[in-house]
């Protein structure tokens, strides 16, 4: 359950990203014509955006997991 609150924290962090900063900064990769607050604001997109990929794939892993154990005890009983 409290992945879930991360990950939803983690999408409202994402939508305030985009509402704050144009996509000229996020998009672009002219990393030397940006200013710091640009750089950092890129920087957090990115690692957030890696981070909530992150928590989908183990959450896909971990419900095929149990969908496979599922099966297989209904083979042993």
């Amino acid at each position: 359950m409290n992945v879930f609150i991360i990950l939803s924290i983690l999408i409202i962090v994402i939508g305030v990203l985009l509402l704050v900063s144009t996509p000229s900064v996020l998009f672009k990769l002219n990393w030397r014509e940006k200013t710091g607050k640009e750089k950092i604001l890129m920087f957090m997109f990115y690692s957030v955006l890696v981070y909530i990929i992150n928590i989908i794939y183990w959450i896909i892993k971990w419900h095929r997991l149990l969908i496979l154990m599922n099966g297989q005890m209904k083979k042993l009983s």
